[in-house]
C-alpha cells in the first residue's frame, strides 16, 4: 500500500474534479504554447511506499497519453523553441528524470523506447559511483531504508537539534522519514551529514538487497550505452545531491562543476545541462 499525506490526497481530489468537469480541456488549450516538463525519479515494478518511485504500469499509461495527446521533444529541441531558433510546436512536453536510478534503464527506458519518447536523466555522480557514506544511495532514500529496516520503536534525535520520532508501524516510519529529511534539508551540508551518521548508528539497520534493487543507481556502462542510442541523454545534478543554497560558494561551485566534469569524461562530449537538487525556489539562490 502506498501511504500519502493529506496534501497529496487533496491534490488528487482536485485533479479528479478537474478531470470530471472537463475543465482540463480548456486549460490544456490555453497552455498549448507552453512547454511542459514531466519530472520523474524512479520507475519500478515493485510496490514501494515512497513518492519518488512510480509504478511501471502508471508510467506506461502516462507515456502512452503523452504520445497520443502531446508532442514529446528532447530538452535541446525545447530550448531551441524557447530561444526562437525553431518554431514552437504546440503541446510540447519534455520528460526528465532526477538522480540516476538503475530502473531508469531497466524499466523506464524500454517504455520510452516503445513510444519513441526522448528524455534526459540528471545524474548525481557520487550516487552513480556508489559512494558508501550513505550505503550507495541518495541520502534521503538511505534514511528511508534505515527507518523501514530498524528494530527500534523510537528514534530520539533531540540531542542533535531535531526531535523524537515514533517508529511503531510502517506509516509512522514513512512519516518520520518525511519530517527528518525536510528538517535536514534546511541545515548546512556538514551538519546534515553529521546527523545522518548519528541516525545510522542509532537505528542500527542496513539497506536490504530488495531495497538496493529499487533505489540503486545506474552504472557508468549503462549510461554510456544508452547515451549512444541518442533517445535518452544525460545532464548533471551535483556530486552529492546537496541543497546548493545551504553550501559555501566554493563548495557549491565544486558540486556544480565536478558533476559536469565527471559525466563529460565518461561520455566524451560536452554536457551543458544541469538540474538543481530538490527543485524548490529556496534551494537555488541568485549567487549559486
Amino acid at each position: 500500500m502506498i501511504f500519502i499525506g493529506k496534501r497529496m490526497v487533496m491534490r488528487k481530489l482536485a485533479l479528479r474534479l478537474l478531470y470530471i468537469s472537463q475543465l482540463w480541456r480548456i486549460l490544456r488549450w490555453l497552455r498549448r504554447e507552453t512547454i511542459s516538463i514531466r519530472t520523474y525519479h524512479g520507475v519500478t515494478e515493485f510496490d514501494v511506499p515512497n513518492w519518488t518511485q512510480l509504478r511501471a504500469y502508471e508510467f506506461e499509461q502516462q507515456m502512452r497519453y503523452v504520445k497520443q495527446k502531446y508532442n514529446p521533444v528532447s530538452l535541446p529541441t525545447a530550448l531551441d523553441m524557447i530561444s526562437g531558433r525553431m518554431p514552437l510546436v504546440p503541446y510540447s512536453v519534455v520528460v526528465t528524470f532526477d538522480d540516476g536510478f538503475k530502473n531508469n534503464a531497466t524499466t523506464a527506458y524500454p517504455i520510452l523506447k516503445a513510444y519513441g519518447i526522448p528524455s534526459i536523466v540528471f545524474l548525481t555522480t557520487s550516487f552513480v559511483d556508489k559512494d558508501q557514506r550513505c550505503g550507495g544511495l541518495i541520502w534521503t532514500d538511505y534514511i528511508y531504508c534505515l527507518l523501514q529496516n530498524t528494530t527500534q520503536d523510537t528514534l530520539d534525535l533531540s540531542d542533535v537539534g531535531l526531535t523524537r520520532y515514533d517508529l511503531r508501524g510502517t506509516v509512522k516510519r514513512y512519516e518520520a522519514k518525511g519530517v527528518i529529511c525536510a528538517q535536514l534539508k534546511k541545515l548546512d551540508y556538514e551538519r546534515k551529514n553529521q546527523i545522518i551518521a548519528v541516525i545510522a548508528e542509532r537505528l542500527a539497520a542496513r539497506v536490504s538487497a530488495e531495497q538496493e534493487k529499487v533505489f540503486g543507481s545506474l552504472d557508468w556502462k549503462d549510461i554510456v550505452g544508452i547515451d549512444g542510442e541518442q533517445l535518452m541523454s544525460f545532464g548533471a545534478h551535483t556530486v552529492n545531491h546537496e541543497i546548493l543554497s545551504q553550501l559555501p560558494d566554493e563548495r557549491a561551485e565544486w558540486e556544480l562543476t565536478e558533476s559536469q566534469r565527471v559525466i563529460q569524461q565518461w561520455l566524451g562530449r560536452p554536457v551543458p545541462y544541469f538540474a538543481y537538487p530538490n527543485g524548490q525556489p529556496e534551494d537555488f539562490t541568485d549567487r549559486v
